[in-house]
């Protein structure tokens, strides 16, 4: 009976050992889905337009994977490049990790950046009373990504494609909205 409690006590040891490995592991690894998208009535111009997008990586530096994070991105074929958002992690203020992916990335014609919940606030209040761009927006900006204000157009041919921040785009002028982390929600 002893033995058989044991057995199962590490069974239970091992399960949790690979469950933390695979946790690890699945954090840190680089994942690139395809999604094709169907639009009814999509202008022909615009028919096998890319986006990639680049959400979570909550502030960390992938160590020798960070250069191939920035080669993979490179080897891909994409039009535009959107930063979703918690690309910092809010404990920590180092925006070097992005920095160097943004510097490393060649294809920044069309790059722009929403905030997420583990970002900084765009802007903030200067010493002077002033509302100003957040360091970390500017620094973004210098590195050649644009902040997702209300919305960015790009022509393509004779067509236009727009992208808009989505908290802003549900707003009820009726019924007003209310901040949440910084940002404008729907009430």
């Amino acid at each position: 009976m002893k033995k058989l409690i044991l057995r199962g006590l590490l069974l239970v040891v091992v399960l949790f050992v690979i469950i933390i490995i695979y946790t690890v592991w699945d954090n840190s690894r680089i994942k690139i889905v395809k999604q094709d998208v169907s639009i009814p009535n999509l202008p022909e111009e615009l028919e096998g337009y890319n986006i990639l997008q680049i959400t979570d990586l909550q502030g960390r530096t992938f160590g020798s994977n960070q250069q191939k994070l920035i080669d993979q991105i490179n080897s891909l074929n994409y039009d535009s490049i959107i930063f979703t958002g918690d690309i910092l992690d809010d404990k920590k203020v180092d925006y070097t990790p992005f920095y160097q992916l943004v510097e490393g990335i060649d294809n920044k014609a069309d790059a722009l950046y929403v905030e997420g919940n583990s970002d900084p606030s765009n802007y903030v209040i200067s010493d002077s009373g002033q509302l100003i761009k957040h360091e970390f927006v500017q620094g973004m900006e210098e590195r050649g990504v644009h902040l997702l204000e209300s919305s960015y157009t790009i022509p393509v041919d004779e067509a236009l494609i727009r992208f808009v921040d989505f908290e802003l785009s549900v707003l009820d002028p009726e019924k007003g909205f209310v901040l949440a982390n910084g940002r404008t929600s729907p009430p």
